[in-house]
């Protein structure tokens, strides 16, 4: 990721467990997934200074945008909760279909709904932006 604490702050905003810079190397990338996994958090020491004054400061700053995605996703149904669920512990969209006896394309097309609604760049975004709301 980049070293811009604004994009970093906004990050932590999202609730990441885990943000690296652009030059990590193979090995420290590898030694962060296994230590969120542990439940660790990583941040860059360059980026601590940052995170530690913002936080003496008061309540991190959400964008209007977040607020929004976060309302959001209060507007799921049932089932879409159920398969981001299941996206958020890292299933395929395979492993989901035979999970809820599901046709791929019926997950993928679930998938696609939710995060077109959630603004969402991607289904981990969305499952980001989930757990922004409180849900999960």
């Amino acid at each position: 990721m980049e070293e811009d604490p604004a994009y970093f702050l906004q990050a932590v905003c999202l609730r990441v467990s885990g943000y690296l810079l652009n030059d990590a190397s193979l090995v420290e990338m590898i030694a962060a997934v296994r230590a969120v996994a542990q439940g660790e958090v990583i941040c860059p020491p360059k980026l601590c200074k940052t995170l530690f004054e913002c936080v003496s400061r008061g309540p991190l700053p959400q964008s209007e945008k977040v607020k929004q995605r976060c309302h959001a996703a209060s507007g799921l149904t049932c089932r879409q909760r159920q398969l981001m669920q299941l996206v958020a512990k890292g299933m395929t969209n395979k492993e989901i279909a035979a999970s809820l006896r599901l046709s791929e394309f019926t997950v993928k097309n679930h998938i696609y709904r939710v995060t077109t609604h959630l603004q969402a760049d991607s289904r981990h975004q969305a499952v980001d932006v989930i757990r922004t709301g409180g849900r999960s």
